[in-house]
């Protein structure tokens, strides 16, 4: 009995099952078959944990990200486009990859922005034809509120213009 159990059992081990479920008795293809899985285990188990110790591979090399902040705008004027004024927002990539933090620690909102011509808030002109003072692309002309003022100089871009007043 112990003899018909072991060569069932030796014959189950050497069988090989193909996808179809055929039963196939040549013991050289179930040997074959059997082998093939002790290299892929014996790869597994021998070079990559014991020899090449891949469970404690460490990555050297140093990750981080920058993020700035980009103020300011440009200006361009083709043919195809015409008159179109860039913000930071249209001309900064955001970080991109892996294991990348980003936190936002301010926001200034700035409602109801709309292209146009406005008044730039932190520039003066000192004189109604100098604009030396301006610092984003002006139209030329001096906004005054009164005879005594100095004025700021109107400009093209997203109107109102940014304030930096943080929200309370």
């Amino acid at each position: 009995k112990s003899c018909v159990m072991a060569t069932v059992a030796i014959n189950s081990l050497l069988n090989y099952k193909t996808e179809k479920y055929i039963d196939t008795k040549n013991k050289a293809v179930g040997v074959l078959h059997r082998l093939f899985q002790l290299s892929v285990i014996g790869y597994i188990i021998g070079w990559v944990f014991i020899v090449k110790q891949g469970y404690q591979e460490i990555d050297d090399a140093i990750q981080s990200s920058v993020i700035t902040k980009v103020k300011g705008t440009a200006v361009t004027n083709t043919s195809e486009s015409g008159l179109l004024v860039w913000g930071p927002e249209e001309y900064v990539i955001p970080p991109q990859g892996e294991d990348v933090l980003f936190v936002v620690t301010s926001f200034l909102e700035t409602p109801n922005q709309k292209m146009g011509y406005c008044a730039e808030v932190r520039t003066f002109c000192f004189h109604f034809k100098s604009l030396t003072g301006c610092i984003r692309p002006q139209c030329g002309k001096c906004i005054r509120n009164n005879e005594n003022s100095n004025g700021t100089c109107e400009i093209f871009g997203w109107c109102p213009t940014e304030k930096n007043i943080k929200p309370q």
